[in-house]
C-alpha cells in the first residue's frame, strides 16, 4: 500500500536545521523582536516555548499574547494548506476558537517573512491550557476530545484538495516507510516492536484500502494541541484546536486515529478505555463506514510506531528535556498497546460503532453445532447439569449434591469482597463456565483437536474447524495427553484435578478466538461485549444453556427508577453507579468494582458486619413488632444506651430515621417553651419531613428557601472558617446567632437553636474553636433549647 510513496527527504534534518543551529540552538530574541517590529509592526517580549520539530516563541505584547512559529525552509511546508484549514474551521460551525495568521507590513500572500533561513509566521493566540496540562482527563473530557476530532473532520471535509498536499510522515498511512527509514536509530528489541506494530496495516488488501473515504485532515488533534478551560466544578472543557503544521489530505479514518494514540500515551497502562472514551465521543458527532471502522485499530498501532521512531531520531539529534518527555511517553503508549490482548481491540472499537465486535462468531458456533460434540465430562449426562447464579456470592455455598452439578456461567460478573479499590478496575467478567464436577470425572476431547499447550493443570486444545480457528481451554485438570498430539472426538484428555487454592473441584471450559486470552476479564464499556465475542459461549459442550444474562445497563435502570419513583429522591452522580453490594468498608457495583465508602451515613460499622447481620437473622425470626407491646429487647436496648451517654441524658426515643429525629426534637423544644420561632444556620438541612424541611436553608435541597422560608424561621450566619464571611472567628458568628435569637423575641421568642455540630452538609466542616459553646449560651439566655441533630456526624 506504500508502493507509491516516495522517500521523505532529508529525514535526519528536517524540524532540527538551520534554525536549530543558529547561536548554538539560540536564536538572538533581540533579532526576533527587530523582525517582529519591522515586518509586522509589533512590540513585545519573546520567550520559547518546547516543541517537537518547529521551534515556536511566544510573543507577550501589552493588550494580548501572539505566538511566533518557524519553521525549517527544508521542510518546505504547506502554508496555503495549512492556511485554508484555519480559515475554513473559522468560518464554519465549528464551535472552537483556532489560530489565524497575522498579516505581514510587507503583504506576503502567506504571511510570512524569511528570518536566518527559516520560514516565520505570527498567529494570534489561542486562550487557555492544553489538555497535556491537565493531571488527568476524566471520561466526560476524553469524549468531548472525540466530539472535537469529529467537528473538525466534518468541517474540514468541505475544503477541496490541494493540488500539492504533500505527504506528512505523521500520517498514519505512511508510518511503513516512515519506520524502514528510521531503523537504523532503534536497537533491536525496539525494531522488532515496530515491525509488530506495522503488521496489521501491511496486511491491509491494496484494495480495500483504495476504497476508505479519503479527506483533508488536521493530522493532529492530540491533548498538546487541544486548548481547554476548566469550569468552577473543575470540569475540563476544550475550546480550542491548534498546530495545524500537520494538515494533510488522507483517509477520513485517519483522523481520529490519531487522537486515540495519543490518549493512549496518556494512559499506557490503560490505553483502551481512554480510546474508547474517544471513539465514544467522535461516533456521537459523525459515524464510519465499516471498512473505515476496521481499519482504526491498524492506524492507531501504525501511528505509534512512527511517533516512536521519529521520537528516537530526534532525541539523537538534538536531545533535551522535552524530546526525551516525548520519547518516553511515545515507547510507553507502543508498548502499552502492543500488550492488548489479541483482538480486543479491534473488536471493542466495532462495539463502539455499533457493529458486532466479531462477524465470525455466529460461523464458530454453527460450525460447532453441526459436528455434534461429544459429552466434555464422561459419565456426566446434561440433565445432571444446573447452571446457578454465583455472581456475588462464594463458589463455595452452591450447594448442590452429586446428582445435581453446579455450573457457574460464562458471561457472568464474578465479584470478590476481597477487591480493595484500585487505579484500574478489576477482572470479574468470566469468560468460560465452571463444572463443580467430582475430582477424578473423566473429561474427553468434544472435537478432533490438537494439544496445543499443556502444564500440570491445564490444556489448550486447537480444534479442527473447516473455516476458523478456536481454541478450548481447560483449567482445574490433570491432563493424560502429550503437547502436539492429535485426537479424535471421544477421546480422553485426563480428570477433573483435586481441590486447590480453597476451591472446590472444577473443570474451566472456555473457547478462544486466540491461545492466550484471559480465563477473567475487566468488563468495562464496550469491552465486555468484546471479551463475549472473542470467547464464544460454550453451552455447546456442555449440552446446555449455560450463559449469564447480561447485566443490566446503568442507563436502563435509571430510566426504570425514573419512572416510578419521585424525582425528589435524586441520585449521586451524573452516571450514577449501579451498586449491588456492600462489604466492610466498601461498595460493590454491579461490574465487581469496589469503591471506598465516604458518602454513607448509615452503615456507621461498615456493610454486612456478621455479628449485626446474625443479631437481625435471629431478631427477625423470633419477634418484629411496635413499641407499644411490652418487651425486653427494646428496654435493654435503651438501657445500653444511657449507660453510654453523660447522666444528664437518661432517656431514650426511638425513632427510624434522622429525618424523624429532627422532627421530634424541634416538637419537643415547641411542646416544652410554648414558642414555634426557630434559628438554624445558613445551609442546614435536617430532614425531609414537612416540620423540619420548614427549616432547610441548603441550596442544593430548597434552591428557593430566601423567598419562601417562613417567617417564624431565623437564619444566621454559617460558621464556616474556611467559605464564611468571617473565616476564623467564633465571635461574629455568635453574634449573629444572638441576632437571631433577637428577630425571634420580637415575636414571642424561640423555642430552639438546632445545627450540626460538625457542619456535615458543608463537607464535615469544623465551626471556630469555641462557636458552639458561646452560641448555645446565647440561645439558652433568650429561653431556647439546643438541638445537636448529629445524624451524620
Amino acid at each position: 500500500m506504500c508502493s507509491t510513496v516516495e522517500h521523505f527527504a532529508d529525514m535526519s534534518r528536517d524540524g532540527l536545521g538551520r534554525i536549530r543551529e543558529a547561536s548554538e540552538g539560540h536564536l538572538d530574541q533581540r533579532l526576533l523582536a527587530d523582525h517582529l517590529a519591522r515586518d509586522w509592526s509589533i512590540a513585545g517580549e519573546v520567550s520559547e516555548l518546547g516543541s517537537f520539530e518547529d521551534r515556536i516563541f511566544v510573543v507577550d505584547c501589552k493588550k494580548e499574547r501572539l505566538a511566533l512559529k518557524l519553521v525549517d525552509r527544508d521542510r518546505t511546508p504547506n502554508l496555503e494548506l495549512e492556511h485554508a484549514a484555519m480559515r475554513c474551521l473559522a468560518s464554519s460551525t465549528f464551535p472552537y476558537d483556532v489560530p489565524q495568521p497575522v498579516p505581514t507590513t510587507g503583504g506576503s500572500p502567506v504571511d510570512t517573512v524569511d528570518i536566518d533561513g527559516a520560514i516565520a509566521r505570527v498567529m494570534r493566540w489561542v486562550s487557555g491550557r492544553p489538555l497535556s496540562d491537565i493531571a488527568h482527563l476524566d471520561r466526560v473530557a476524553l469524549v468531548e476530545l472525540g466530539r472535537l476530532a469529529a467537528r473538525a473532520s466534518t468541517a474540514l471535509a468541505q475544503l477541496e484538495p490541494s493540488k500539492n498536499p504533500g505527504r506528512s510522515k505523521w500520517d498514519p498511512r505512511h508510518a511503513p516507510q516512515v519506520v524502514d527509514d528510521l531503523v537504523e536509530h532503534v536497537s533491536q528489541d525496539e525494531r522488532k516492536e515496530l515491525t509488530q506494530a506495522l503488521e496489521p496495516l501491511a496486511e491491509l488488501p491494496q484494495a480495500r484500502s483504495d476504497a476508505l473515504p479519503s479527506q483533508t485532515i488536521h493530522g493532529d488533534i492530540t491533548d498538546f494541541n487541544v486548548i481547554c478551560r476548566t469550569d468552577e466544578e473543575g470540569a475540563v472543557i476544550p475550546t480550542g484546536l491548534i498546530d495545524f503544521g500537520d494538515v494533510t489530505w488522507s483517509w477520513r479514518a485517519c483522523e481520529v486515529a490519531v487522537t486515540c494514540e495519543a490518549v493512549a500515551a496518556i494512559e499506557p497502562s490503560d490505553p483502551l478505555a481512554p480510546m474508547l472514551a474517544v471513539l465514544t465521543g467522535y461516533r456521537q458527532v459523525q459515524n464510519l463506514e465499516e471498512h473505515e471502522i476496521d481499519v482504526l485499530w491498524p492506524l492507531i498501532l501504525a501511528r505509534a510506531a512512527a511517533c516512536a521512531a521519529l521520537s528516537a531520531r530526534h532525541l539523537q539529534s538534538a536531545p533535551t528535556p522535552y524530546l526525551e518527555t516525548m520519547h518516553a511517553l511515545d515507547w510507553a503508549a507502543l508498548r502499552g498497546l502492543l500488550v492488548l490482548p489479541e483482538g480486543l481491540a479491534a473488536a471493542a472499537i466495532r462495539s463502539v460503532f455499533d457493529r458486532d465486535p466479531l462477524p465470525r462468531k455466529a460461523s464458530i458456533a454453527h460450525q460447532i453445532a453441526a459436528l455434534q460434540p461429544t459429552q466434555l465430562l464422561g459419565g456426566v449426562s446434561p440433565q445432571q447439569l444446573h447452571p446457578v447464579a454465583g455472581g456475588m456470592t462464594s463458589i463455595r455455598t452452591l450447594g448442590l449434591d452429586q446428582d445435581h452439578i453446579a455450573v457457574g456461567r460464562w458471561g457472568e460478573i464474578r465479584a470478590r469482597t476481597s477487591e480493595r479499590p484500585a487505579p484500574q478496575p478489576p477482572a470479574t467478567l468470566h469468560l468460560g463456565v465452571d463444572v463443580f464436577a467430582l475430582h477424578g470425572t473423566t473429561i474427553k476431547a468434544p472435537l478432533k483437536a490438537r494439544v496445543e499447550a499443556l502444564n500440570e493443570r491445564e490444556m489448550v486444545l486447537a480444534l479442527e474447524l473447516q473455516a476458523e480457528s478456536i481454541y478450548l481451554r481447560l483449567a482445574g485438570i490433570s491432563p493424560t495427553v502429550a503437547a502436539g498430539q492429535e485426537l479424535a472426538s471421544g477421546d480422553q484428555l485426563g480428570a477433573i484435578a483435586a481441590p486447590a487454592d480453597d476451591k472446590p473441584a472444577h473443570v474451566h471450559v472456555q473457547l478462544c478466538t486466540a491461545k492466550d486470552q484471559p480465563g477473567l476479564a475487566v468488563p468495562l464499556e464496550h469491552q465486555l461485549q468484546a471479551w463475549l465475542a472473542l470467547c464464544p459461549d460454550p453451552s455447546l459442550l456442555l449440552g446446555v444453556d449455560a450463559a449469564a444474562p447480561a447485566p443490566p445497563k446503568p442507563e436502563t435502570e435509571t430510566g426504570r427508577r425514573r419512572h416510578v419513583l419521585a424525582g425528589a429522591q435524586k441520585l449521586y452522580y451524573e452516571h450514577p453507579i449501579p451498586i449491588v453490594r456492600g462489604w466492610r468498608q466498601y461498595l460493590y457495583d454491579a461490574y465487581g468494582r469496589p469503591y471506598l465508602d465516604v458518602v454513607n451515613n448509615v452503615a456507621s460499622v461498615g456493610h454486612s458486619h456478621p455479628r449485626i447481620t446474625a443479631a437481625a437473622h435471629r431478631q427477625l425470626q423470633l419477634l418484629n413488632t411496635n413499641s407499644r407491646f411490652l418487651y425486653d429487647s427494646m428496654t435493654a436496648y435503651a438501657e445500653r444506651i444511657v449507660a453510654l451517654l453523660p447522666a444528664e441524658l437518661d432517656t431514650v426515643f426511638l425513632v427510624n430515621s434522622g429525618s424523624e429525629a429532627c422532627d421530634l426534637a424541634v416538637q419537643l423544644a415547641r411542646v416544652y417553651t410554648g414558642r414555634r420561632d426557630m434559628v438554624v444556620l445558613a445551609g442546614a438541612y435536617h430532614g425531609w419531613t414537612a416540620a423540619v424541611f420548614e427549616l432547610c436553608s441548603s441550596p442544593a435541597d430548597n434552591p428557593s428557601w430566601r423567598t419562601t422560608i417562613p417567617s417564624f424561621v431565623h437564619v444566621a450566619e454559617q460558621p464556616d472558617p474556611y467559605r464564611g464571611r468571617f473565616g476564623a472567628q467564633a465571635e461574629p458568628y455568635v453574634r449573629s446567632v444572638e441576632q437571631a435569637c433577637e428577630r425571634a423575641d420580637a415575636q414571642g421568642g424561640s423555642a430552639g437553636f438546632i445545627s450540626e455540630p460538625l457542619l456535615g452538609n458543608q463537607g464535615a466542616v469544623a465551626p471556630p474553636v469555641g462557636y458552639l459553646q458561646a452560641a448555645y449560651k446565647n440561645v439558652r439566655q433568650h429561653g431556647g433549647l439546643c438541638i445537636a441533630d448529629e445524624i451524620k456526624v
